[in-house]
C-alpha cells in the first residue's frame, strides 16, 4: 500500500503521514541514527506566520481522532483523549508563533475555536466529519 498526503499543501504533513504509516505497521525497530531530515522550503511552516498552519494542526489532530475511532481500539483512543493538556500547549504555542497572521479579533476567535476543539477531542461522542474543516482529509484519497 502506498501512502500519500493530500495533494494540497498541508502543514504538519509529516505527522499525518506518520499516523497513516503506523496504522499498517507489523513490526517496529529502533535505530540510533537520524533518518528524518527537515528540508526547509520557502513555503515552510516556519518561514512566516500563517493562519492556515494553525487550522491544519487542528485538522490533522481531528483526522487522527476519527481514524482511531474507526480502528476500534478503545485503549488507543483513551490515550489520545488524555493528551488534552499536551495538545493545548502545542496548539497554543503554534497560535502564538503565528499571531502576526491574525487580526486581534481573529486571534480571539481562534483561541475560542481551539478551546472548543480540545473539548471536542476529549469527549466520548464520535468526532463529526461532515461539514467540518477536516472533512477534506476524508474526501481526498489519501490512501492509494
Amino acid at each position: 500500500m502506498n501512502l500519500v498526503v493530500p495533494k494540497s499543501n498541508v502543514y504538519r504533513e509529516d505527522q499525518l503521514f506518520t499516523f497513516l504509516a503506523f496504522e499498517h505497521v507489523r513490526k517496529a525497530i529502533s535505530v540510533k541514527t537520524c533518518t528524518y531530515y527537515y528540508d526547509k522550503r520557502g513555503d515552510s511552516g516556519f518561514s512566516g506566520a500563517s493562519v492556515q498552519r494553525v487550522q491544519d494542526f487542528i485538522d490533522v489532530l481531528a483526522f487522527e481522532r476519527v481514524q482511531l475511532e474507526r480502528l476500534g481500539d478503545k485503549g488507543l483512543l483513551d490515550i489520545f483523549k488524555k493528551m488534552r493538556f499536551r495538545r493545548k500547549i502545542q496548539i497554543g504555542f503554534d497560535l502564538w508563533l503565528n499571531k502576526k497572521a491574525f487580526t486581534k479579533q481573529e486571534y480571539k476567535v481562534m483561541k475560542k475555536r481551539i478551546r472548543a476543539f480540545l473539548w471536542l477531542l476529549a469527549c466520548e461522542d464520535p468526532l463529526p466529519v461532515k461539514g467540518e474543516s477536516w472533512e477534506r482529509f476524508f474526501s481526498e484519497d489519501i490512501r492509494q
